[in-house]
């Protein structure tokens, strides 16, 4: 839902989104999202079941210097 519905705004629209669904948690009295960072910082892994800053996936990541940026 973060990126499928919270990917159509701004910077400003992402910081509302944070705050609405950890909103949503604290009223429904649910931990669902990290209270950390923001809810576009996590990916879900169904794996363990447990929320990962998606950072971790691309920790070793280089670009190849042979490549364009963009």
């Amino acid at each position: 839902m973060v990126w499928s519905i919270g990917c159509t705004t701004n910077l400003e629209g992402r910081k509302k989104m944070d705050i609405f669904l950890k909103d949503l948690d604290t009223k429904h009295k649910v931990k669902i999202y990290p209270e950390e960072g923001t809810v576009y910082d996590y990916e879900f892994r169904e794996k363990d079941k447990e929320w990962h800053n998606w950072t971790e996936s691309f920790a070793n990541f280089e670009v190849d210097q042979k490549f364009q940026y963009h």
